[in-house]
């Protein structure tokens, strides 16, 4: 994935729209035509990139 200015990829990007709007893995996954465990990884990557250990934390 190619990363943006903002230091997260475009699928980061959606994947932190879908984490700050409450979503879990499996819908994640749903939304992106993706098994729920493909799903954790961007899920992580979008974590590592801010910096962060917890995903209730990209909503606020």
């Amino acid at each position: 994935m190619e990363g943006s200015p903002g230091g997260a990829a475009v699928r980061e990007r959606e994947v932190a729209g879908m984490v700050g709007a409450g979503l879990p893995n499996r819908a994640v996954a749903d939304r992106l035509v993706l098994s729920a465990r493909t799903a954790e990884t961007p899920v992580r990557n979008l974590l590592a990139t801010l910096g962060l250990t917890n995903r209730t934390r990209i909503a606020g």
